[in-house]
């Protein structure tokens, strides 16, 4: 069995989903969020509170603390109110990122776009 061309299908079809997923968002959304702004708000809706710390987010997105910092800036400056800032009661040097209302219709609307366009890899997701 070759196993670095599986894994080179297996890559190949991951960039083939993500390119998707990332279809799926604009035709949704009109082009107002990144693929990882959209996992930001998947994110925040699974959290307790709907709410995480920096920190979290850079665990559950793979990304540094400067790339998370950027990406919550760059969502604030589009100020599409979709996310806000609250204090964190216990360490007054922390943050919660929270997801907003509107924050949550977007990102039902997105989400049913993006699960609908992966249907079509429902074999290989399997």
């Amino acid at each position: 069995m070759d196993y670095l061309k599986r894994w080179f299908d297996y890559t190949d079809r991951q960039l083939e989903m993500k390119e998707e997923i990332e279809q799926a968002i604009l035709r949704a959304d009109g082009s107002t969020l990144t693929l990882n702004e959209f996992l930001l708000l998947y994110f925040l809706k699974q959290a307790t509170g709907h709410r995480l710390q920096q920190n979290e987010l850079q665990d559950k997105l793979h990304l540094s603390a400067s790339a998370i910092s950027r990406m919550i800036a760059k969502l604030e400056a589009k100020n599409c109110g979709v996310i806000e800032k609250q204090a964190c009661q216990t360490d007054k040097r922390a943050a919660y990122l929270v997801l907003t209302s509107h924050g949550e219709e977007l990102l039902k609307r997105v989400l049913q776009e993006v699960e609908d366009s992966l249907a079509a890899y429902s074999e290989y997701l399997k």
